[in-house]
């Protein structure tokens, strides 16, 4: 028996939203900046796979740039936090 493409790249998709939903509990029950950056990377990192799998999923992998493109922006954006803090703690000593 031959098991469809679809339900496998469905079954993915319901396992990473599963996934964001436990990062975004995590998120809102954390309790300082720190912890928050730290959820957040993976966060983005889940929803450009999601957004990648489901373009597969609708039969329009050309969309997958978008994914690619998101997962630059937001591993950019992190680098960019990570530094601004960085700088902030150096100031307070």
């Amino acid at each position: 028996m031959i098991i469809d493409t679809k339900i496998i790249l469905f079954a993915g998709l319901i396992v990473i939203v599963l996934l964001i939903m436990t990062l975004l509990f995590a998120f809102f029950k954390a309790k300082n900046i720190y912890e928050k950056i730290q959820i957040i990377a993976p966060f983005n990192n889940l929803c450009a796979v999601f957004i990648a799998i489901y373009c597969y999923y609708i039969g329009k992998p050309e969309y997958i740039d978008l994914a690619l493109a998101y997962a630059v922006l937001s591993f950019i954006g992190i680098l960019g936090l990570k530094k601004y803090f960085e700088i902030n703690l150096k100031r307070k000593e």
